[in-house]
């Protein structure tokens, strides 16, 4: 029903319009935007991820040096199990499942480019850490003297540190850096939130808000949902540009750190 609509109704859905400009050049026969977003997209494995803070530690790639490395052996493998193991399914079956699931998870953001790619990428994601995965099984499997490499102790502790380090590095990079970021906290409206429940319990009168997002679809729209005291009515406005200053005989302004008069 939903393609049906938007068939019927081309402008109602505004953003396939925007993300599709380079596929629309390419079917004009213009493969310049098409093939310049696939060149960049690319890097966005190992080299330089989405530039957007609010996704992402901006720049910060999925995967690192040795994720990135381990991510390249299990591709290899699965392409390899593909072709010499078609006909087993925990092998050559699984491998084409993955394989089929990474490339067309990773479409949009090869035919959009890497802004944003962070939600582009999103149905590509879950399947990522199955082929770093799949080459330290391989590794596994590896005969060392009268054991295979899992059934010895060094093999274990080896990977018990890889575990810990990566969800280490992890808690680090997105609860204490991200998390903290002023421009993540102002796309997240955590500061909004505040001065809110602050309105909730002083605010009186009519009360003008300044916010970096002051139309109907950000701010004012938090407001309505967080905004529990009868006695307050919001204005909103930008004060890096404007202020504004209710006709009333009483009132409050509310300036936040992240819009400075």
């Amino acid at each position: 029903p939903l393609f049906v609509y938007l068939g019927s109704n081309p402008m109602a859905e505004v953003r396939i319009q925007q993300l599709a400009d380079a596929l629309t050049a390419a079917a004009g026969g213009d493969l310049g935007p098409l093939l310049q977003n696939i060149q960049a997209s690319l890097r966005l494995f190992f080299i330089e991820g989405d530039m957007t803070w609010r996704y992402n530690i901006a720049g910060r790639p999925l995967l690192g040096p040795l994720m990135g490395f381990l991510f390249l052996a299990g591709a290899v493998l699965a392409v390899w199990y593909m072709v010499k193991r078609r006909g087993e399914l925990a092998y050559g079956a699984a491998s084409f499942l993955a394989i089929s699931w990474l490339v067309a998870g990773f479409l949009p953001v090869l035919a959009t480019g890497p802004e944003l790619s962070m939600t582009q990428a999103m149905g590509m994601q879950p399947v990522l850490y199955l082929f770093p995965a799949l080459t330290l099984f391989a590794l596994g499997q590896i005969v060392v003297g009268d054991k295979k490499v899992s059934e010895r102790g060094w093999a274990a502790a080896g990977l018990f540190f890889l575990f810990a380090a990566t969800a280490l590095i992890t808690y680090r990079d997105y609860f204490i850096t991200w998390a903290n970021i002023p421009e993540v906290r102002v796309q997240y409206e955590s500061t909004m939130v505040i001065a809110i429940d602050y309105l909730n319990t002083h605010g009186d009168g009519v009360v003008a808000i300044s916010s970096i997002t002051p139309d109907q679809y950000h701010s004012p729209a938090l407001g309505q949902m967080l905004l529990h005291n009868d006695a307050v009515e919001l204005r909103w406005f930008d004060a890096r540009s404007s202020v504004l200053l209710p006709q009333t005989d009483q009132s409050q302004i509310v300036v936040p750190g992240f819009t400075p008069l």
